[in-house]
């Protein structure tokens, strides 16, 4: 049983908030910039609405997109969202929004399939969790350590798995597909001859 105690205390240890926060904002950040992005691209239209076959998910076959008028509606639900979340006013409420938004968005398209947005809903389903409690004598806020380990587990073992199966030929040595994204990319680059050169393939 001590083992299992000493597991208990260390995992419910309080400890300090201020660096879950500011990943909180920066999260908000990044899904603001994933909606651009989103945009810049017409995803709801190209990507979903104008396709006449989407590939589905096992066991989500029954998600489905809604009328044009409603998919245009949720970037803006997941602006206001991302809003919520960096402004930490109604934060919950924010998560709760890019959760849902988000993860439809995600379900709708297999062939979109992307690790980083996986990662983003792991962490918003972290963030319902995250409630930091304020030290009314010191004015520092405090979580559980088990809630800050669970957000460096996801981000590390995102990028731990994602450098284990980038060690081949063909991102080593053929340095692809980073070479033909890095091109690819130049057209609306704000320096395009630095997309194209080696200094930028190896960094």
């Amino acid at each position: 049983m001590q083992p299992l105690q000493s597991l208990k205390e260390k995992l419910f240890k309080p400890v300090d908030a201020i660096t879950a926060e500011v990943f909180t904002k920066l999260f908000g950040v990044i899904v603001l910039l994933q909606v651009f992005s989103f945009q810049k691209f017409d995803f709801i239209n190209k990507g979903i609405l104008e396709p006449k076959l989407l590939f589905k998910y096992d066991f989500f076959e029954w998600i489905k997109p809604l009328p044009a008028t409603a998919m245009q509606a949720i970037p803006l639900l997941l602006v206001l969202s991302a809003i919520l979340i960096i402004i930490n006013k109604f934060r919950k409420v924010g998560v709760v929004i890019f959760l849902l938004g988000f993860s439809y968005l995600f379900l709708l398209e297999e062939s979109y399939y992307n690790n980083h947005f996986y990662l983003l809903i792991l962490i918003g389903v972290v963030l319902l969790f995250y409630n930091p409690q304020k030290d009314t004598g010191t004015g520092i806020s405090y979580i559980p350590y088990w809630l800050l380990f669970l957000l460096q587990f996801h981000i590390a073992q995102v990028y731990f798995y994602g450098g284990l199966v980038k060690l081949n030929t063909d991102w080593l040595i053929h340095m692809q597909p980073m070479k033909t994204l890095l091109e690819q990319s130049a057209k609306s680059a704000i320096i395009p001859s630095i997309n194209k050169s080696s200094f930028a393939l190896y960094l």
